[in-house]
């Protein structure tokens, strides 16, 4: 079975939808699919991640003809973006083959097969979508946050373990803001995660240099998410594809959106009372952000009742049940052997 992706990753609109993707794929390819990817101007970073990923990067940038032609020799394409209207959906439809769209949105797609595996998503309807995988049961989790749920907890030390982390490229600057709201709670070890993508590095640095209160580190680039989430007690998060994470591993968390994407994510997350919502990044964040954490941090059965619904909601089989829900689609459509 051959598949060919379609999607966008840059610093500009964040790293999201690529991550989720490639973790379907390797649902995929262990069911034996063989697996393309097509960007239009793929940066070295994101060509380097999917190739270390072990799949085939096409830049559309270099021959228009290139999507045409990969699409043609594919039994199932896979979309996921925000840029990509009826007209995209148009040119990767059709043909036989499966068309599968990735979303978060709710908005109509002309598609197969549509996955979202938001908190929120079993209350969507797609008009004219004969299959659609919905809810957390399809969350794209990678294996790695799976795995670190089934190990034993860290040792705690005196001090409480905040993580804080605002995604691949946090465009709006809500690492420095969370950090400045820290001065007013008490003593704790921090650890900051800084995407790669994130051009304000070194001043997150220095920012957490010249915090006394609190012993902050910064880590740029982590490599293994699932341990530093498995490091603290709790977390501070923008409300994307990070809260399917962190629920995987069981982390008490409170969450805000950045986006207006990720509104419905921290409000859904709220409702279930798998994490707390302070609700939008803007001007009265601050205060919100620390009365939570105050709050959360002094109420350790509420901290533990998010746990127990957290793990009950995600169990981190969604690529799988995903994966295989595509494979029986493409089968069914005689496409693959």
């Amino acid at each position: 079975m051959r598949v060919l992706v379609r999607v966008e990753a840059s610093s500009s609109i964040g790293y999201g939808h690529l991550a989720r993707c490639l973790t379907l794929c390797r649902s995929l390819s262990a069911k034996g699919a063989v697996v393309e990817f097509a960007i239009s101007e793929p940066s070295a970073h994101v060509r380097s991640w999917i190739e270390r990923a072990g799949y085939c990067v096409h830049s559309l940038a270099d021959d228009g003809g290139t999507l045409r032609r990969v699409v043609r020799e594919t039994d199932l394409v896979i979309a996921d973006g925000y840029g990509f209207g009826p007209e995209t959906h148009e040119a990767l439809a059709g043909g036989g083959r499966v068309f599968c769209v990735i979303d978060d949105l709710g908005v109509p797609v002309r598609a197969d097969v549509v996955v979202n595996g938001n908190l929120f998503a079993e209350r969507l309807t797609y008009a004219g979508v004969p299959k659609t995988l919905l809810g957390p049961t399809y969350a794209l989790v990678r294996d790695e946050f799976l795995q670190v749920r089934n190990e034993s907890a860290v040792v705690r030390g005196e001090r409480p373990r905040l993580l804080v982390t605002m995604g691949g490229s946090d465009p709006a600057g809500a690492t420095e803001v969370v950090l400045r709201s820290l001065d007013e709670i008490d003593d704790a070890d921090v650890r900051t995660i800084v995407g790669a993508a994130n051009l304000r590095a070194a001043e997150i640095r220095e920012l957490a240099r010249r915090i006394e209160r609190h012993h902050v580190e910064v880590v740029v680039d982590a490599q293994r998410m699932s341990e530093e989430m498995r490091w603290c007690d709790v977390a501070i998060s923008a409300a994307g594809s990070t809260c399917l994470e962190l629920s995987c591993v069981g982390v008490p968390a409170i969450v805000f959106a950045i986006a207006d994407n990720q509104e419905p994510v921290a409000e859904e997350a709220a409702r279930r009372g798998l994490m707390l919502s302070v609700g939008r990044f803007d001007a009265g964040l601050s205060a919100r952000l620390v009365e939570a954490l105050r709050g959360l941090m002094s109420d350790h059965a509420a901290r533990g009742m998010m746990v127990e619904r957290q793990r009950a909601t995600v169990d981190g089989a969604g690529s799988e049940r995903a994966a295989h829900a595509l494979v029986e689609e493409v089968r069914r459509r005689g496409r693959s052997e």
